[in-house]
């Protein structure tokens, strides 16, 4: 991850979030490897996009969507939700855009 998301993080007081967040979503399999993106929280956005690393699918494991569905489930638990806006794919990388389910979990520190 990119030290200005760690600083964004820190500033806003969510970085116990972010990191239960990109553990969690590590300890799934198939995935290699997490980041995400605060930049939107700098314009006002609460908003986090999520980009996990994933091994491409194979014989053994065909269908991707099954988990993509686990990763949005770890989110899920983790407080954040879908905003709506599509998921992409780049490679055997997502952008997952995610947002905060209530501001229980990403209360923003004042």
């Amino acid at each position: 991850m990119k030290v200005r998301d760690y600083k964004t993080a820190e500033r806003l007081g969510l970085s116990a979030q972010l990191e239960q967040l990109l553990q969690d979503v590590k300890k799934l399999d198939r995935v290699e490897a997490v980041d995400a993106d605060l930049d939107s929280f700098n314009f006002g956005i609460s908003e986090v996009i999520l980009s996990p690393k994933c091994q491409p699918a194979d014989d053994e494991h065909p269908d991707q969507s099954s988990l993509l569905h686990r990763i949005l489930e770890v989110a899920e638990h983790n407080g954040l939700r879908r905003t709506g806006a599509p998921i992409e794919q780049d490679g055997s990388s997502y952008y997952i855009p995610l947002q905060p389910k209530d501001k229980t979990v990403w209360q923003i520190a004042a």
